[in-house]
């Protein structure tokens, strides 16, 4: 996945807190949008926006843990 990727390199340009607000705020968008789908098409590529934004989320955290 490059999305993730792209996302945690940007964690050290514009700071880590701020990408994992942006991913949380954008995952959260997405999950709003995959709760209001009506059909599986739509539903499943909000799911997968979902997915992503949320584990670029998880990378720069885990970082900020260690």
């Amino acid at each position: 996945m490059q999305m993730p990727q792209y996302l945690y390199n940007n964690s050290h340009r514009f700071g880590r807190k701020k990408v994992i607000i942006g991913s949380l705020i954008l995952g959260s968008a997405a999950g709003a949008i995959q709760a209001a789908s009506v059909n599986i098409e739509m539903y499943t590529v909000f799911r997968t926006i979902s997915g992503m934004f949320f584990f670029s989320a998880f990378n720069p955290a885990f970082s900020l843990s260690e």
